[in-house]
């Protein structure tokens, strides 16, 4: 089934938001999807259409909606795709089964709006469960498979502590820095230990600290991968992966 891709208007956002409440509130049980083509609460996106997948993680999501923006970008002059409000909270909603599948009770768990209704702020932008995951494969392809790890409706430490601060995930180098130190190309998995919440030698907190310190003495945009990962202390050396 192909369906016609559409955006919700500013009114279809808030009915989207009371939605979310309802689910929370234990009030709705199904979500309501006439909302979708709801003609007084969205609007047709040019002539771009989209199909019903079953992503298996957030990498096959941002390869397979990676590509639409992309075409929206480049064939419609409305604004930039990522910014669209409306656009990526009715993608929420069309994929809802999947960013908010249901608990093994039969219900769901809803956690911030955020994470279905875009935030354009930064601090905020990057919880949008499919607008981030996007973005960044747009922007640093597969050297960003770190942060496509994982179901869709999880966020995900990496993500948290990489996207949540602009200057690293926009800077394609780290990126690829903190991918070449994470993650397992063979087992198409993080590597085992590097999540430790508690600032551990070599793992992901102390990578984010050393960033953070070594951005006030490097100009860290213009150095490559290679010249970033040379400069990092010698805890991190367990991990280093510079194939």
């Amino acid at each position: 089934m192909i369906d016609q891709l559409r955006r919700f208007t500013d009114e279809g956002v808030e009915k989207f938001r009371d939605v979310l409440a309802g689910f929370r509130e234990n009030t709705l049980s199904e979500f309501p999807r006439s909302l979708l083509e709801d003609a007084n609460l969205t609007r047709e996106i040019g002539d771009f259409c989209i199909e019903p997948q079953q992503f298996e993680s957030k990498l096959e999501a941002a390869i397979y909606l990676g590509g639409l923006i992309s075409e929206i970008g480049n064939n419609y002059p409305q604004g930039n795709p990522y910014e669209n409000v409306g656009l990526w909270s009715w993608l929420s909603a069309y994929y809802f089964d999947q960013v908010c599948p249901r608990t093994s009770s039969g219900g769901r768990k809803i956690l911030a709006d955020e994470r279905h209704i875009l935030n354009l702020e930064w601090g905020r932008f990057y919880r949008h469960l499919l607008a981030a995951p996007v973005r960044m494969y747009n922007t640093h392809g597969e050297s960003c498979m770190i942060l496509l790890s994982g179901q869709l409706d999880e966020m995900g430490e990496f993500v948290e502590q990489l996207m949540s601060r602009q200057d690293i995930a926009l800077n394609p180098s780290l990126i690829e820095g903190a991918n070449a130190l994470y993650w397992d190309a063979e087992k198409s998995a993080p590597r085992r230990g590097v999540r430790s919440t508690a600032h551990d030698p070599g793992t992901l907190r102390r990578f984010v600290d050393v960033v953070q310190q070594l951005d006030l003495t490097f100009d860290l945009y213009s150095m490559t991968r290679q010249e970033i990962l040379a400069i990092l202390p010698a805890e991190f050396h367990k991990f280093l992966n510079l194939g």
